[in-house]
């Protein structure tokens, strides 16, 4: 059987609403709770109450109301167990300031669930958890005025196409789960995203990401991100939050110098062995690095600079500058030795004709 609990608290000024669907012992009857536990345990009308519900539970935060049934409410009483008509949970998360919670503990969402669910149209925060969930259905477009969306630390093997419908997102968070790709545009499609946390997954690639105008908060630590270029830094220009760690890189993404307003930035765990592309970068904006786990050229004087300076950032910044300026100068050296042998060698094929 499964039971289903809906709850009611605060946030600012509107509620969170609460939604959870666990499996458990069969339960032939339903229990009615309110979140002022001094009120009677009588069934308050306005709620759901245990009447052959399936095993079905539902308390909302109204309990001032007389216990006679009232005109116009949904009677739980033989709903066999069906979410057709939840008319007063859609009542309290009708204001756009509601959340929603759910919890799903089988790999699909009951359909039972989504009928209900994909009806909250007004619906702006959404937290899917539970760990057993694989796919997201594509219905969840209609919730077209949803601006947080956290699925992380489920099973899910892929993330919906449908997502990019969701023009008002502003936050995603899909770590811990299955992932190997994102939704082709997801960035594009999503002009107002700010923040993208899809840590540990199986991403080879943020290619998707590309044109993601007002991301703020990239993390994509514990991942399988091999190639600098399968991520596009260079179509983020807001970005001020950058965490990558624990991945496959070898070099940094050429375009992280054009991170201007970049404040915090992880490349810990990878495979990094030179720090040029950080060149460009403003030292009165950056704030934070992290480079621990990589086989750095001139590790320990990075290692010094990083613990023992006192503006670590800053002197960071300066030395790989000076280094940036070393390398472009011997390779500007070695191309001007380079000339030499080249008008040599024509005078010798001059000389022998």
């Amino acid at each position: 059987a499964c039971r289903l609990a809906h709850a009611r608290g605060r946030l600012g000024m509107g509620g969170i609403t609460s939604l959870s669907l666990r499996g458990g012992e069969d339960e032939s009857s339903a229990v009615s709770s309110d979140e002022d536990s001094s009120k009677s345990p009588e069934a308050q009308p306005g709620k759901l109450s245990g009447a052959d519900l399936g095993g079905a539970v539902c308390a909302d935060d109204d309990s001032s109301k007389s216990s006679e049934a009232q005109p116009g409410k949904w009677s739980a009483a033989d709903a066999g167990g069906a979410l057709d008509d939840w008319r007063e949970v859609q009542d309290a998360i009708n204001d756009a300031r509601k959340e929603l919670k759910v919890t799903v503990l089988t790999p699909l969402m009951p359909e039972e669930l989504q009928g209900w669910l994909w009806s909250c149209t007004e619906l702006n925060r959404l937290v899917i958890s539970g760990g057993a969930l694989t796919e997201i259905p594509a219905d969840i477009a209609k919730l077209t005025q949803l601006t947080t969306l956290i699925v992380a630390d489920n099973a899910l093997e892929s993330l919906p196409e449908e997502l990019e419908e969701l023009v008002e997102l502003r936050v995603l968070e899909a770590g811990g789960n299955k992932l190997t790709a994102l939704p082709d545009s997801l960035g594009s499609s999503c002009p107002a995203l700010e923040v993208l946390d899809v840590s540990r997954n199986k991403l080879t690639s943020l290619a998707a990401m590309s044109d993601a105008p007002s991301l703020l908060v990239l993390k994509a630590d514990d991942n399988l991100l091999a190639d600098a270029e399968e991520i596009p830094l260079d179509t983020m220009p807001r970005l001020k939050s950058l965490s990558m760690s624990n991945n496959l890189l070898t070099e940094l993404p050429e375009a992280l110098g054009q991170l201007q307003y970049l404040e915090a930035l992880n490349v810990a765990g990878n495979k990094v062995t030179s720090l040029g592309a950080m060149a460009e970068l403003k030292d009165k904006t950056l704030k934070t690095v992290v480079l621990d786990g990589n086989p750095l050229e001139d590790k320990n004087r990075i290692q010094k600079i990083l613990s023992k300076s006192h503006k670590p950032v800053k002197e960071l910044l300066d030395f790989v500058r000076k280094q940036a300026a070393t390398a472009r100068g011997a390779g500007g050296k070695h191309a001007k030795n380079a000339a030499p042998k080249s008008n040599s060698a024509q005078q010798a094929e001059h000389n022998a004709e």
